[in-house]
């Protein structure tokens, strides 16, 4: 946001630059980011949006149409609205609305220290910006919401007390499965089974059983309710209850492993 609020504000010979997020539905908003020319502290907060403009400009934003004052002391607003704007410098205006399925959510407001004339290039230049800052603000919220949910995941797959495998069946050009790579598996798998899977493959870890294990594979890709089987791990020497289930949002060829000690061991 400060790289384009900079050059905003240096081709246009503005006075500030304010990214905004609205919320419409509780007359407030809250600024995201503003930049300063002369230097002096960037505003920041939440306000109403009544708090510098009027009700018929604030539903001209709604509507999706950029509100532009080219004198803030021009008897539109009230005395003290135009001694608001003064306080912070500003003496013109322009607003930028970005409205996402007829909503009112992000503003792109400009300001000028005087009185200004804004032409018609300069206020497409603004939607077009408005936009771009718009979708970039929303693309790093995604990524930071992705972040936090993949820490949240992270915990959990270490710490819980089941084994975890995320694996991928490896098929030939009929769509037999001929081999299992295993991706990924939280610590607790290794500790039940004796044994990391991470980046191996079934061919290495069980050469003699290979084909009983894409079977299942391909028995819990079949299955929309998956696959719960038990076996014998002679490597850990216990019986173990498993449950392999496809993770289509990963792969069409994506498993997912969930498995514990049998609670009352069998003997195959």
């Amino acid at each position: 946001m400060k790289t384009a609020a900079a050059r905003i504000l240096s081709h246009l010979q503005l006075s500030q630059c304010s990214f905004i997020e609205v919320n419409y539905s509780l007359r407030e908003c809250t600024i995201l980011y503003n930049l300063r020319a002369n230097g002096a502290a960037s505003m920041t907060g939440t306000y109403k949006l009544t708090d510098f403009h009027t009700e018929k400009e604030n539903r001209l934003l709604a509507s999706g149409q950029p509100m532009i004052i080219n004198n803030v002391e021009d008897g539109a607003r009230s005395p003290e609205k135009a001694a608001a704007f003064r306080d912070i410098d500003v003496g013109s205006v322009v607003n930028i609305p970005y409205l996402i399925n007829g909503k009112w959510v992000f503003n792109l407001g400009v300001t000028r220290s005087g009185a200004s004339q804004w032409s018609k290039g300069e206020v497409e230049l603004l939607q077009e910006v408005c936009s771009r800052v718009w979708i970039r603000i929303e693309r790093a919220k995604a990524e930071e919401m992705l972040r936090i949910s993949e820490d949240k995941y992270r915990t959990i797959f270490n710490t819980i007390d089941l084994g975890f495998v995320f694996c991928e069946a490896m098929m030939d050009e009929k769509r037999h499965i001929t081999d299992i790579l295993y991706l990924d598996n939280n610590p607790a798998s290794a500790k039940i089974m004796g044994q990391d899977y991470k980046g191996k493959k079934a061919s290495e870890l069980y050469p003699a059983t290979k084909d009983y294990w894409c079977r299942r594979a391909e028995n819990a890709l079949k299955n929309n309710n998956g696959e719960r089987y038990e076996f014998y791990s002679e490597l850990a020497g216990r019986h173990i209850d498993a449950y392999a289930v496809k993770i289509p949002a990963l792969g069409e060829n994506m498993l997912a492993i969930v498995f514990q000690e049998a609670l009352q061991a069998k003997k195959e």
